[in-house]
């Protein structure tokens, strides 16, 4: 008899447990989207304090991040995937032109356009710099293959394969992360 008792106990126990997930929801019940959470656009150096800088990657950023920082004019953006969110995002706007945007370390920094090399668009922000093959056109492109290179200083040099994107705005499903 006591073991029944005890085994009742520890599936009560489990019953209780099995429905707690922290929501007074039914599972089924949809919930509504959250606001994209917009990163502030900071000085490189503050981005860059406390970062581990050989691990340090671009974000992916979200159209209220990019609009925020660059306005609404065109743009040119770097994707990792072809349907993914840009890493890299340069104004074409006649009055920003060349301007960038990049995200790491959760951090937005500005970016200002540099020397370039042949063949290659350069952007900068003190220790940082991108830089983008093909060189990214003036005016509307179609989607085509890219090459970005993430340099911070001496300490990170890293080459990434994706997809330079000169549509003019960033594409409307960013806008929900």
């Amino acid at each position: 008899m006591r073991a029944h008792a005890g085994f009742g106990a520890v599936a009560a126990l489990g019953v209780l447990l099995g429905g707690c997930d922290g929501s007074d929801a039914p599972d089924d019940v949809v919930r509504p989207e959250r606001a994209p959470r917009i990163a502030t656009v900071v000085p490189v150096d503050q981005a860059l304090e406390n970062a581990h800088v050989p691990t340090l990657d671009p974000g992916t950023m979200n159209d209220a991040e990019i609009r925020l920082a660059l306005g609404a004019g065109p743009l040119c953006m770097v994707q990792y995937t072809t349907v993914g969110g840009p890493v890299l995002a340069v104004s074409q706007d006649p009055g920003a032109a060349g301007a960038g945007l990049v995200k790491f370390n959760g951090h937005l920094v500005r970016l200002e356009p540099a020397a370039a090399e042949p063949g290659w668009s350069r952007l900068q922000a003190g220790p940082v710099r991108l830089s983008v093959a093909p060189p990214l056109p003036e005016g509307v492109a179609p989607l085509q293959d890219a090459e970005l290179v993430f340099e911070v200083g001496e300490e990170l040099r890293v080459g990434y394969r994706g997809f330079l994107d000169c549509a003019g705005a960033p594409p409307t499903h960013l806008s929900r992360r």
